[in-house]
């Protein structure tokens, strides 16, 4: 995967508000990880508010990519988060050590997983 989140905070619904993640490119080069926020206006913290988190956070590195089309995994060898899953509920991107990883397709491919 291409970012990486982690867990932290005590929001409503999901357990949390928070994550660290990190960006992860096609080259294989990571990012820093990061705590990246509950957008406001989600009802709860799940992948699809981390990857919407995450755009705005790597915006640079992920320029040209819609939030949708960004793949949220835990760990280099984990399988593609689904969009409702409750980062409460993960074991990854509890600390910046093991921040979730976040991945965007490579340029001109459409996305599949692997996403690179």
């Amino acid at each position: 995967c291409g970012l990486a989140t982690g867990i932290g905070g005590g929001a409503k619904d999901s357990g949390s508000s928070s994550c660290w993640a990190a960006c992860e490119g096609p080259d294989g080069t990571r990012s820093t990880a990061t705590r990246l926020n509950c957008p406001p206006g989600c009802p709860v913290f799940d992948i699809d508010a981390v990857k919407k988190a995450a755009k705005s956070e790597f915006a640079a590195k992920l320029d040209g990519f819609d939030a949708a089309d960004l793949v949220v995994c835990e760990g280099k060898e984990g399988e593609a988060l689904r969009a409702g899953q409750a980062v409460a509920d993960l074991k990854g991107g509890r600390d910046e050590d093991n921040p979730l990883l976040i991945y965007a397709p490579k340029p001109g491919e459409r996305l599949e997983w692997p996403a690179w």
